[in-house]
């Protein structure tokens, strides 16, 4: 016997149950299967990608295990980029139990077109508290971009 943890197995939802044919055996079942969805949905990303913060469903361990802190998204235009550092504002209120988990992007041209991952090739992303700052080499120059921003409030 092995033991596997609940959280292990995937958010995925059963494709089949078998229902009492006795109708007062049929509530406790339906309601054990409507909350284990719930559960597994309310457990899902949204893939909403917003120029606005959206919170996005993931979730990070905390002190208690009873607890989790939820994962929220923004994404951050980047505008027309010049060589050397880039400095634009990301407008997220931050506070000393605030944490950035994932930083991640892409800067484009248009007139090619070429689209090229961040970081990647001498590109280099920072975050700070007011700013998403991106250092391009000349090469990438007047390229713009994309750079979407996950975090954690608490």
């Amino acid at each position: 016997m092995t033991f596997k943890p609940d959280y292990s197995g995937g958010n995925y939802t059963p494709e089949s149950i078998t229902l009492p044919s006795e109708k007062d055996e049929l509530y406790p079942i339906l309601k054990r299967v409507l909350e284990g969805h719930a559960r597994l949905l309310n457990r899902k990303d949204t893939a909403q990608y917003e120029k606005v913060e959206v919170q996005c469903n993931g979730q990070y361990f905390s002190g208690n295990p009873n607890t989790k802190r939820f994962v929220f998204r923004k994404v951050v235009e980047l505008g027309t980029l010049s060589t050397g550092v880039n400095t634009v504002a990301h407008g997220i209120t931050t506070n000393p139990d605030f944490v950035f988990t994932h930083v991640y992007g892409s800067i484009y041209n248009q007139a090619t077109p070429l689209w090229v991952p961040i970081p990647n090739d001498g590109i280099l992303v920072t975050v700070d508290g007011t700013n998403v700052n991106i250092t391009i080499p000349a090469a990438y120059n007047f390229y713009s971009g994309l750079i979407v921003l996950e975090f954690i409030k608490n």
